[in-house]
């Protein structure tokens, strides 16, 4: 414990001290005592006022700064533990955050008795909030809103992080003053299937974009001047997102490339899957093209669309294939995702190309002799989250 050498003088009951309205009143409080015989209960008024103010300044260098005031003739040293003192700013300060999650009640020390505008305190409580949430400081029930004014959402107060509230008296309430500032955290699911994200402690928003799978593309076989469809690309979307809750788990989900159309045995491509992030934002799949057995495809892949998300944009639309005047064909590029280069289509006869770019559609199969090629499969979609 720390030490208080600076006490107190003449503060027993019945103590030999004027009444305050003889000290105002008293002549040599302002000219000073004269010459002569003093009077101890004018002397010892003076003396416990001097002292009080210094018992004052030991008291709250101890018991505050939990450091030592000596009487030693040390001013510097008491100086500097006064200074350390009043910037530990401890009185505003407590971790024994009681009540439940929405509804938090502290004990000040000193107590606090008043709701003052611009009041402030610094709180560390062991759990975060599942909704708006109340703030019982002593003196009574207050809500809690966020620093704009607007109300507190879920896990807006990480737990185990020192919050700062502060009391504005025109809205009757606590300011919460934590700004939704993202942490610099990036994660990328780019493998098709299911994923969780386990919301790291204080992050409570998120930037979160998704594009879905893209399609596949058609095979050909069975005709000279033959080709398949090509596929859709994969939707995209991208959110803001507001009151994750620090610790709980959200559910990622990145949909499926579409697959090739095969040759033989003969088969049709397939569409690409949605992909998501919890119930928050989606993005459909690119939708397959077709293959085509001894005649031209009639159908191309139609893009993905975004869902839920602040920015939706549709993937880019497959095509078909042409044969012009004198057999010439001409190649339909596949449909891309936003936000990924053009690709040329295929040329010449050979199958389809896999796509690589997360939401794409493979290229398709082409035969210009009668060959039999496979398509080209589409990409995996991605989720990107940033925080």
């Amino acid at each position: 414990m720390a030490t208080n050498q600076f006490l107190p003088f003449a503060t027993a009951g019945g103590a030999n001290v004027l009444t305050p309205a003889q000290w105002a009143g008293l002549a040599s409080r302002l000219s000073g005592f004269a010459a002569g015989v003093a009077k101890s209960n004018e002397l010892n008024t003076a003396w416990r006022q001097a002292l009080a103010a210094s018992t004052l300044v030991g008291r709250f260098i101890s018991e505050v700064g939990d450091l030592d005031a000596l009487d030693n003739g040390d001013i510097d040293a008491l100086l500097a533990n006064y200074i350390a003192t009043y910037r530990s700013q401890r009185p505003n300060y407590t971790a024994a955050v009681g009540g439940t999650s929405n509804a938090l009640t502290v004990t000040m020390i000193p107590p606090l008795t008043a709701h003052t505008g611009g009041l402030v305190l610094r709180l560390r409580a062991d759990t975060t909030n599942t909704a708006a949430f109340t703030l019982n400081a002593g003196p009574g029930v207050k809500s809690v809103v966020r620093y704009d004014g607007t109300p507190t959402q879920p896990g807006d107060r990480p737990p185990n992080v020192i919050s700062e509230y502060v009391f504005d008296d025109v809205l009757d309430a606590w300011r919460l003053m934590i700004l939704p500032t993202p942490l610099g955290g990036l994660v990328i699911y780019d493998t098709a299937g299911s994923h969780s994200l386990i919301v790291p402690d204080g992050v409570t928003q998120a930037d979160v974009e998704v594009w879905g799978g893209g399609g596949g593309s058609g095979a050909c076989l069975g005709l000279t001047h033959n080709c398949g469809g090509t596929g859709g690309g994969g939707g995209y979307a991208r959110k803001t997102i507001k009151g994750l809750i620090p610790g709980s788990s959200v559910s990622v989900t990145v949909g499926a490339g579409g697959a090739k159309g095969v040759a033989s045995p003969f088969a049709q491509p397939t569409g690409g899957g949605t992909s998501s992030f919890g119930a928050y934002v989606s993005a459909t799949g690119g939708t397959a093209g077709q293959s085509a057995s001894g005649s031209l495809p009639s159908l191309a892949g139609s893009g993905g669309i975004g869902v839920g998300g602040d920015i939706n944009v549709q993937g880019g639309a497959g095509g078909l294939y042409w044969v012009g005047l004198g057999g010439a064909i001409t190649y339909a590029p596949p449909g891309n995702a936003y936000g990924n280069p053009f690709r040329q289509p295929g040329s010449g006869d050979g199958p389809g190309s896999d796509a690589t770019n997360a939401g794409d559609a493979g290229t398709a199969g082409v035969t210009s002799s009668g060959g039999s090629f496979n398509g080209g499969a589409g990409a995996p979609g991605k989720v990107i989250v940033r925080y």
